[in-house]
């Protein structure tokens, strides 16, 4: 199944997607878990992405090496309650919450609100994520809904 993306980070002037970010609550395949997100980024020849999910985070850039999804690369992972810290809450996370936190998360980096980021990420973000919502605008990736399993 094709990608439907959550967030997308877009040039104001211009169609291209700067950022993709997918949200997971649902399980995720352990074996290959970004393969949709990799091939979304390399068919929009994307430059970076965000897997998020209730345990952690990765971020990926695409190194333009080719046009497949094996040109994207992992460039950071970490917890991600240690990356968006209180504002997740310490209950089970809902993907409405965890929506609302990436997305706020990520209007904050734009803004200049720039806080800690871990250690284990901070190359990435300041790298691939800053740069991408810098030059562009950060929106829904289509009517947000809440995704089942099923």
């Amino acid at each position: 199944m094709a990608l439907q993306p959550d967030i997308l980070v877009t040039r104001p002037d211009w169609p291209d997607v700067l950022l993709v970010v997918e949200l997971r609550t649902d399980r995720v395949d352990s074996e290959n878990p970004d393969a949709e997100l990799k091939v979304y980024m390399a068919r929009m020849q994307c430059p970076a992405g965000m897997l998020v999910t209730p345990d952690w985070t990765r971020f990926y850039r695409h190194s333009y090496l080719d046009r497949i999804p094996e040109a994207i690369e992992l460039a950071g992972e970490c917890g991600t309650r240690e990356l968006f810290g209180p504002a997740l809450g310490k209950g089970p996370l809902q993907e409405e919450l965890l929506y609302f936190v990436v997305q706020q998360w990520l209007g904050n980096l734009r803004a200049g609100e720039v806080e800690y980021w871990p250690e284990s990420v901070r190359n990435a973000i300041w790298a691939n994520i800053l740069p991408s919502v810098l030059k562009g605008e950060v929106r829904a990736g289509g009517p947000w809904r809440i995704k089942t399993g099923s």
